[in-house]
C-alpha cells in the first residue's frame, strides 16, 4: 500500500507544478497510475494461476510408456521374503490389476466395467485417455466393486478404433496414500 500513497503524492506533486495548464494531463497521469497499481496484482495472478494449470493439466503421456526399458541381467531367481530375526514382519500383499486389451462396444452393448478386484486392499483411480484428451477421471473405487461405465457414450459414438490409455492409481484404504499403480493401452472398437 506503500507504493499506492507514493504514487499518489508523487502524482499529486506532478499537478500542482503544471498547475493551471496541464490539469488535465496530470489526472489523466493520475488515473493512469492507479489503473497501473490495481491491475498489475490481477495480471500477475492470472498469468501465475494460467501457467499453473497449464503446467499441471498437460500430463505428458511419454512417461507412462517405457520406450528403452534395460533389463537387468545376472540376477538369481526369487525365493522368499528376507526376515531378519524372529521377530521380524513381512508384508506379502499385492495389488491385482485387472487386464484390459481389446474390447469392442455397440449401441446395445455398451457398458465396461472398471472394477477394483476383491483381494486388493486399495482404492483404484482410473483415468482415461485418447491421445491427449482426458475421457475421464473416476472417483476412488473401493475393492470389490466396480464402475460401469457406457463407453459408447462417452466415445461419442464415433464408429472405429479407438486407442485409449487407462491409467490406475491406486490408493491405501486405511492411509490414504497413493500406492503403485498401472498404464494400459487398451483399443476400443466402437460398431
Amino acid at each position: 500500500m506503500k507504493g499506492v500513497y507514493l504514487s499518489f503524492y508523487f502524482c499529486r506533486f506532478v499537478m500542482e507544478k503544471n498547475n493551471k495548464k496541464k490539469t488535465s494531463e496530470g489526472k489523466k497521469i493520475l488515473i493512469l497510475l492507479i489503473l497501473l497499481f490495481l491491475l498489475f496484482p490481477v495480471l500477475c495472478y492470472s498469468f501465475y494461476y494460467v501457467g499453473y494449470k497449464k503446467a499441471t493439466t498437460n500430463l505428458d503421456k511419454s512417461s507412462l510408456r517405457q520406450k528403452d526399458l534395460i533389463i537387468a541381467d545376472n540376477l538369481s531367481d526369487a525365493g522368499d521374503l528376507p526376515i531378519n530375526g524372529t521377530n521380524s514382519e513381512v508384508s506379502e500383499e499385492q495389488i491385482d490389476i485387472p487386464g484390459y486389451s481389446k474390447l469392442t462396444v455397440d449401441e446395445n452393448e455398451s457398458i465396461i466395467p472398471l472394477m477394483n478386484l476383491d483381494t486388493n486392499s486399495v482404492y483404484f483411480v482410473y483415468t482415461i485417455f485418447e491421445g491427449d484428451k482426458k475421457l475421464l477421471e473416476t472417483e476412488a473405487i473401493p475393492p470389490n466393486k466396480q464402475l460401469n461405465v457406457d463407453f459408447y457414450e462417452l466415445l461419442e459414438g464415433k464408429k472405429g478404433i479407438h486407442k485409449l490409455l487407462f491409467v490406475i492409481d491406486t490408493f491405501d484404504v486405511e492411509s490414504k496414500r497413493q500406492c503403485n499403480g498401472a498404464s494400459q493401452d487398451v483399443s476400443i472398437t466402437v460398431e
